[in-house]
């Protein structure tokens, strides 16, 4: 798209653009416990309390660019969910002045508002995971994460316009003032109606009232190894292979790790992954005494910014913190 028209007939299509972002308070009980010497299995029971949830895509997008024709044809919708206090109103409901008729189902986003907090939707989870211990060194994990689905509503939907937009250039352009036409031809005019029927045909029209959807959370896969070193025991090299499953949102990754854990309540760890997003270091520190559970990590990071300190290269800065409090502990041996 780059290239823009680089030749006499240029043809484009896209599929599948889309961004989506959730709010999602979890909350979650669960219990693991040692099957026999060597197979410990886990399970984890979640709610789902949602915030608010957008989901946006076009599905399919054609722009063709040609000598006496510009054309773009787009086909999408929209989601929103914030509960009940959220306010998605059209540009005919907003009282905003509209070029033509069209204009008055478009979604207002300069006039979105929230007056009062309320759930946008439930949901229920569930994690599985166990570990195998296949030789005194080697330890073998697997866990499949977020067997979710979500149920959203008051939701506002929007869909693109079904009419393509096209631009076959400028006619009879007024360039006298004391043309009876000048307001409507003049060329400042005419480049601000092209603006607006291009963006009545991109832009979402909002249909129906409130409406309910369903959703899934994307389930994570993982399986594992850790390798103790025999005369460093405190020391465990560790690979973990993740599939992220999540429709068009989905990716991979392969990461290898060293992890330290000098003393009981203290654990940390450095890593190195290949995924769909590209290459990453990252690292976390554990504190676990009795009774509480404190992290802070982060798979990704920035090293490379521009002489304004913007960042550049890899933007998928992810930092993560968590505090569990965890009750009973484990068996005396007789």
């Amino acid at each position: 798209m780059k290239l823009g028209q680089n030749k006499e007939h240029t043809h484009y299509n896209f599929k599948n653009l889309g961004i989506e972002a959730s709010e999602i308070v979890e909350l979650g009980l669960g219990h693991s416990r040692q099957i026999n010497e060597k197979l410990r299995a886990g399970v984890k029971v979640k709610a789902l309390l949602g915030v608010g949830n957008v989901s946006a895509r076009i599905s399919n997008m054609d722009v063709t660019l040609s000598n006496d024709l510009w054309e773009v044809k787009a086909n999408g919708e929209v989601n929103i969910a914030g509960g009940s206090g959220l306010k998605v109103p059209t540009k005919g409901e907003s009282g905003k002045h509209l070029d033509n008729p069209g204009e008055a189902t478009l979604i207002d986003w300069d006039n979105i508002d929230y007056d009062k907090f309320g759930l946008a939707g439930f949901g229920m989870g569930l994690d599985l995971g166990a570990t195998y211990q296949l030789l005194p060194d080697l330890e073998l994990s697997a866990a499949i994460t977020d067997l979710s689905f979500m149920s959203w509503s008051n939701v506002h939907k929007g869909k693109t316009s079904e009419a393509s937009w096209k631009f076959e250039g400028f006619h009879d352009i007024a360039l006298d003032k004391n043309d009876p036409n000048y307001e409507d031809k003049k060329l400042d005019q005419q480049l601000e109606d092209l603006g607006d029927q291009f963006e009545e045909s991109v832009e979402f029209h909002k249909v129906g009232g409130k409406s309910s959807r369903m959703s899934g959370v994307g389930a994570t896969i993982t399986v594992g190894g850790m390798y103790t070193v025999p005369y460093v025991r405190f020391l465990k090299g560790g690979l973990l292979l993740t599939q992220r499953i999540n429709g068009h949102y989905s990716w991979t990754e392969g990461r290898i790790s060293a992890n330290l854990t000098p003393v009981g309540w203290f654990d940390a760890s450095v890593n190195y992954a290949v995924s769909t997003f590209g290459s990453s270091f990252g690292w976390i520190v554990n504190f676990h005494p009795k009774g509480i559970n404190l992290f802070l990590g982060s798979d990704f990071q920035i090293f490379k910014v521009t002489p304004q300190y913007v960042p550049v290269g890899n933007l998928n800065a992810s930092f993560n913190f968590g505090f569990n409090i965890t009750f009973g502990g484990k068996k005396k041996k007789a």
